[in-house]
């Protein structure tokens, strides 16, 4: 017996949904093997340690999207079409990034210094070993505070100036905020962050190696669970920290950031530490200490 035409349709649609499903997992797994290929490659001093610690900077942003889908959401929700499509986008910028973060950090960054007849790492920001785990945090926390000063002028600039904002727009007209947002970027950011951010701190700090690949069990431990910390500013969860919010950025606390709403305007520029909006007059609290501000619902840009 002929089966009816809507079931021969529904066949057919689930048959295309799963080859897009394969080809979806095939590029992610593509793009992937491209990642590992240029934190290798570009990597020459340590390959394999530059490979890990790919992966495990990845897998954080990775697991924060994955986490994000079980749990309610802040504000709209991704479809599954259009998270594996930003999946390919953080894995795409990932492979750009690579190369171009050791290329400022360690090759150009030292020609300049070379030119300037400076040394790099003018400041010293390390901890003593004999301080153990409380030394590995307090590096990690430091280095990210001074980083997170030239990254809040950087990416205030890439709001005010007209030519610098046709970049970063492509990270701002994502209309569903979550964990991938986060490398949803013009490749070009990547060349601009090692011009404004990666070659001053560079040049004028100099700080503790944070490599999870080398840091040992326990310490590499302590510096994945920090990273996650980090990439939480991203993240589609209703999660923010009351009245210690200006100490460290939630994912509400940047949500403003990315609201259409006036009064949101130019507010909480800072990566990690809103501390840095606070003192130059950037911040804005959420009112209340909701942890479902207004900007949540179809705000976005």
């Amino acid at each position: 017996m002929q089966q009816p035409l809507s079931a021969n349709f529904r066949d057919m649609s689930e048959r295309h949904a799963k080859r897009h499903l394969i080809g979806d997992a095939g590029f992610a797994i593509a793009l992937l093997a491209v990642v590992c290929a240029a934190s290798y490659f570009f990597d020459g001093a340590h390959r394999t340690a530059a490979v890990i610690g790919s992966l495990f900077s990845l897998s954080g942003y990775i697991l924060l999207a994955g986490v994000e889908r079980l749990l309610p959401p802040a504000g709209p929700r991704k479809s599954t079409r259009r998270w594996w499509m930003h999946l390919h986008i953080t894995l795409a910028i990932s492979a750009v990034a690579i190369p171009v973060s050791l290329f400022f950090g360690s090759f150009l960054a030292g020609v300049v210094a070379k030119r300037l007849s400076l040394n790099l790492g003018l400041i010293d920001l390390t901890f003593d070993k004999s301080y153990g785990v409380l030394g590995l945090i307090a590096a990690v926390i430091l280095g990210a505070v001074v980083w997170d000063f030239f990254y809040y002028w950087y990416h205030r600039a890439l709001h005010k100036s007209a030519i610098l904002w046709q970049h970063h727009k492509m990270h701002h007209i994502d209309p569903e905020f979550d964990a991938l947002t986060a490398l949803r970027l013009n490749p070009m950011e990547d060349v601009l962050a090692g011009f404004f951010v990666t070659i001053p701190f560079t040049i004028l700090f100099k700080g503790d190696s944070t490599s999870i690949a080398e840091a040992g069990i326990v310490n590499g431990m302590i510096l994945y669970a920090l990273w996650m910390s980090k990439v939480i500013n991203h993240s589609n969860l209703r999660m923010q920290f009351g009245k210690a919010s200006f100490l460290w950025v939630s994912s509400q606390t940047h949500r403003i950031h990315h609201s259409r709403l006036p009064e949101h305007l130019d507010k909480n520029f800072a990566a990690f530490f809103p501390l840095w909006d606070v003192i130059f007059g950037t911040y804005y609290a959420l009112n209340g200490m909701s942890s479902h501000p207004q900007a949540s619902k179809g705000t976005l840009i």
